[in-house]
């Protein structure tokens, strides 16, 4: 397989899907009502099962995947560092500040970067992806807490209980800790158990790459400004050069260095907008960085698979 061919056969699929979603939402196939609910099965029942036969089924689920969850939560609070450093450098408004590193840092990882994964490198690329992705989640959600602020309903200590609520109570840390658990009994799962949440993991990607397309609104890019462009660079250009370069210095290469690279290749999470939404922040900026890089990234990452397969890196 050519190189170019390669990188279409990870991003092609993911695109295609997306866009199905988009059109069909816009003919008025699928409403509102069925986005919400079919994105609720995902949160709550698709993504726990990938992440929980992720843990179960990783050949070395507490040791081997140590140093590349370190690894990612040390890249990932450097890339808020710098951009931390970046809006303060060239003096970006402070009703944009926050939404700007927000955006720049917090990826889609549940659903778009593990699709890269799984299309790239299968089930094993999935079963790799999967635990970095949970400890990402609680990182982004601390992160988020701190650099966003408190709802106006809440006080500070209001705010920093109900984000460790909701950490405790999230759907995929609870997966993670399942999967531990029951991988620390060294029982098998039974067949009508593990045939059941094989099923509803192998649904999960299609159908969550269907409800963002169905979800976007691309009214959002009329909010084009120098902030929103910066943020999205950051993410889908500055992201990944970051995190791939650390990786190579530290001798990774093939599958190992193109999880890191897909993951941090990933777009703008939707939950960023929902997030400073809650705390009535710059919500027209958030969506735009939501948007923008949802619909570039398919570009980017095929752009930078180029490179890395070109030089048999990956």
């Amino acid at each position: 397989m050519s190189v170019l061919s390669f990188a279409i056969s990870v991003t092609g699929p993911i695109f295609i899907v997306v866009a199905l979603g988009h059109i069909l939402r816009r003919r008025g196939a699928v409403d509102a009502q069925f986005v919400q609910t079919a994105s609720m099965i995902v949160y709550r029942l698709g993504l726990p099962a990938i992440l929980f036969l992720g843990v179960y089924d990783g050949s070395d689920a507490g040791g081997a995947h140590i140093g590349l969850n370190a690894f990612m939560v040390g890249a990932t609070l450097m890339l808020i560092v710098l951009a931390w450093s970046y809006a303060w450098l060239f003096r970006v408004p402070d009703t944009e500040r926050k939404e700007f590193v927000q955006g720049a840092f917090r990826g889609n990882l549940g659903v778009v970067g593990l699709a890269f994964c799984a299309n790239a490198y299968g089930d094993a690329g999935l079963t790799q992806a999967a635990v970095p992705m949970g400890i990402l989640t609680i990182v982004y959600n601390l992160m988020a807490v701190a650099i966003l602020g408190t709802p106006p309903s809440q006080s500070g200590g209001g705010r920093w209980r109900r984000s460790l609520r909701s950490i405790c109570t999230n759907p995929l840390i609870l997966a993670l800790i399942a999967g531990f658990g029951y991988r620390a009994t060294g029982l098998p799962l039974p067949d009508l158990v593990g045939g059941a949440v094989k099923y509803f993991a192998a649904m999960t990607l299609p159908l969550a790459l269907f409800c963002i397309g169905a979800s976007l609104d691309l009214s959002a890019l009329r909010a084009t400004r120098s902030t929103m462009v910066a943020a999205c660079l950051f993410k889908l250009v500055g992201s990944p050069v970051l995190f791939t370069t650390a990786a190579l210095a530290l001798g990774w290469r093939g599958q190992t260095l193109g999880i890191v690279f897909f993951l941090s290749a990933a777009p703008t999470a939707a939950a960023s907008f929902i997030m400073v939404k809650a705390v009535r922040g710059n919500d027209v900026l958030a969506a735009a960085i939501v948007v923008f890089t949802t619909v570039m990234s398919m570009f980017s990452v095929t752009a930078g698979l180029l490179i890395l397969k070109s030089v048999d890196l990956i």
